[in-house]
């Protein structure tokens, strides 16, 4: 999935692309975001938001939580931030919550712009 739009507050559009990888016989994938920026030389990396961070993140917001996959809307930029939206909580095939979580680009790396907030999930 690719997003793109403003992340620098720049007026020129970056792209935010998800990436998944699944260990073989595991029903999970981890993932990240990479995003990417243009200049006169091309397409470069600018930076990524790595699994490990996104957990960390909800955790302290919600303690003992845990993330699952990516929703549809999985990845979108949004007033120069990164919106992305994942299932947590409950069992890996019925998850209880979804949980937006908006970060913003600070300089050379991503941080949480905002508390996560969750909607029920899946009736």
């Amino acid at each position: 999935m690719v997003a793109h739009g403003d992340l620098t507050g720049d007026d020129r559009d970056e792209a935010a692309v998800l990436v998944g990888c699944r260990e073989d016989g595991a029903n999970y994938e981890t993932h990240e975001v990479i995003a990417y920026t243009s200049a006169a030389a091309g397409v470069r990396p600018m930076g990524s938001l790595g699994e490990r961070q996104m957990r960390q993140d909800y955790a302290r917001s919600a303690p003992g939580g845990v993330l699952w996959g990516f929703t549809r809307a999985a990845v979108t930029i949004r007033n120069h931030r990164l919106v992305l939206e994942r299932y947590a909580d409950g069992a890996h095939a019925a998850p209880r919550w979804v949980v937006t979580m908006q970060y913003r680009w600070d300089r050379d790396r991503f941080r949480l712009a905002a508390k996560p907030s969750r909607t029920r999930c899946c009736p």
